[in-house]
């Protein structure tokens, strides 16, 4: 999805204290624009133009906007990969991060003149007409809270490996300090294992210093759980599923976990290695920012 939408006259303005950008969609399609997001692009970065004008439409490039290996392509409706993207978009949708409805306003199809004044306007973006005589027409709403909804087991289990790709990718630095977990793959072996162990989360003390397991005992105090981890862990970047993000190695275990961000101090988690897969299915948990228990009490 994208990430920034700027008009042309902004653009260079916009780039000036930011680092080059890795894809580009130019949506006007004049020789300016097409110039500018070339010109915007890291190496080796795309830039898609998808505005289709009368007639030929030449557009002369210069050379030097496609050094370092940048890439200009044409697009038609999307080029989309149907078998793929919706499953990924309707996953997305129950997900809470594509909430289309409010894109869309829906019209009884009698009030077809109304649909068409009202999106010739702007008034709407995408005027929807029901040919049902039901009455409903109010869309059904995506979840509003990602994180809520992971927490409570409102997202489909089916649904994460999508969502997971979907997601932000997270620096080491970032995740210092307390993490509480929810499984969310509850019907996998390693779901049932943490549940056994009484698990609470992870603690990440510095790059070569995590606390993998940390288990909260009868009494309420925590403690790492070293025996089961195998040991400790460390933090680096690692590549999953097309995403380099922050990823958490066992010391003595052929497991790393990787995570994307789902939150402001919330993580999505994705535990990947050798014997790690259940009936094909990986184990996706969340993780929560919280505050150390205070040593005094």
């Amino acid at each position: 999805g994208a990430t920034e939408a700027h008009a042309p006259e902004r653009l260079a303005a916009a780039l000036a204290d930011g680092a080059p950008i890795a894809r580009a969609l130019d949506t006007v399609g004049a020789e300016a624009t097409i110039d500018q997001a070339l010109a915007a692009l890291a190496p080796r970065g795309i830039a898609a133009t998808v505005a289709l004008k009368p007639g030929a439409n030449r557009i002369p490039i210069s050379q030097s906007r496609l050094l370092w290996g940048r890439t200009l392509t044409g697009v038609i409706e999307g080029d989309a990969d149907v078998a793929r993207d919706i499953p990924l978009l309707a996953s997305l949708w129950r997900s809470g991060l594509l909430p289309l409805e409010r894109l869309i306003e829906p019209y009884p199809f009698e009030a077809v003149g109304e649909a068409i004044e009202d999106a010739r306007s702007g008034r709407v973006v995408k005027p929807v007409l029901l040919l049902d005589d039901d009455g409903v027409l109010a869309p059904p709403a995506a979840p509003g809270d990602l994180v809520e909804a992971l927490r409570d087991g409102q997202v489909a289990e089916a649904d994460l490996p999508a969502l997971w790709r979907a997601l932000p990718i997270v620096d080491a630095a970032e995740l210092r300090g307390l993490w509480r977990g929810t499984g969310l793959s509850t019907g996998h072996r390693t779901h049932r294992l943490l549940e056994r162990s009484g698990w609470f989360g992870k603690r990440f003390v510095a790059d070569d210093d995590v606390q993998p397991i940390i288990v909260e005992r009868p009494d309420g105090t925590l403690e790492a759980d070293a025996g089961l981890a195998g040991g400790g862990a460390s933090l680096r970047l690692a590549e999953h599923d097309g995403l380099v993000t922050a990823a958490m190695a066992y010391d003595t275990r052929p497991v790393v976990d990787l995570f994307v961000r789902a939150g402001p101090d919330a993580l999505l988690g994705v535990m990947t290695g050798r014997g790690t897969l259940d009936a094909g299915r990986r184990y996706y948990f969340l993780l929560e920012r919280v505050a150390e228990p205070d040593a005094r009490a």
